[in-house]
């Protein structure tokens, strides 16, 4: 505890990610969040505390997801974390809807919209669509390979992707969370399409401009435009989901901040 207060104290940060929450004391977490305030959010001073409580998704069900959505409210709150990493919709949603393909944006839709009723009101929390946990987006979005989920190279290990699909499809996930509720998660290298299996395939040194290839320079360009979009937008960055119209091939939504 005495560490994480030492960053917050030395360095300009925003906030912290409180790793594996579930796994520690249900009190580690309201006594940082406490001790957090008691030194620096009472002198005007405020801090987003992230959470990570790895959960999954339970299928297309509400009630059968509902000890996912309890699990990781039990460690938001006012007196404990600001908000979580949002694995029900990353389950829900990723591979199925932008990698895969398998479900539409119906399926899209509705659990977008469970994202803003099920978890603690006023909770911030953070959805991805990559991480350090899963193989690089676009390897997964990377299709016919077969090599997206090896982690060794013995087993073969994904290479640059070689299409336009897969980089569409990248910039489709990132088009719909960079224009949705929440504190949205970017990996690094996502920007760009960097390619890796399962981890520890997936933390490839990043790699600048000069080393990207013509798809991941318009990739990155793009991408770069809607995190702009977003921080010049209250709407976009603190607005309120609402579903214009839902069908299996299309999805109208706003973002509306009064």
């Amino acid at each position: 505890m005495e560490d994480a207060l030492w960053w917050l104290e030395e360095f300009d940060l925003d906030g912290a990610r409180i790793d594996a929450v579930k796994h520690v004391d249900d009190l580690a977490a309201s006594n940082l969040a406490t001790r957090i305030n008691e030194r620096f959010e009472t002198v005007g001073t405020d801090y987003y505390l992230k959470g990570e409580t790895a959960m999954g998704w339970s299928g297309d069900n509400l009630a059968d997801n509902q000890f996912q959505y309890d699990t990781i409210n039990r460690y938001i709150g006012e007196d404990s974390l600001d908000g979580q990493a949002d694995f029900v919709l990353y389950h829900a949603v990723v591979d199925n809807v932008f990698t895969q393909e398998s479900r539409n944006y119906q399926h899209l839709d509705y659990w977008t919209n469970r994202s803003q009723d099920q978890y603690v009101p006023g909770a911030v929390m953070v959805p991805y669509v990559g991480s350090h946990d899963v193989p690089r987006l676009a390897s997964r979005s990377d299709r016919g390979t077969g090599d997206a989920y090896n982690q060794w190279q013995e087993q073969g290990l994904p290479g640059q992707p070689g299409t336009d699909d897969t980089y569409d499809r990248v910039l489709q996930a990132y088009g719909w969370l960079l224009t949705t509720p929440g504190a949205p998660m970017l990996y690094y290298g996502d920007e760009y399409g960097e390619y890796g299996g399962a981890d520890p395939d997936n933390r490839h040194m990043y790699r600048d401009s000069t080393n990207w290839n013509d798809r991941e320079s318009a990739l990155f360009e793009k991408i770069s435009a809607l995190g702009r979009l977003r921080s010049e937008s209250l709407a976009l960055k603190q607005g309120v989901y609402s579903t214009r119209y839902s069908s299996p091939d299309l999805l109208i939504y706003d973002m509306s901040h009064e």
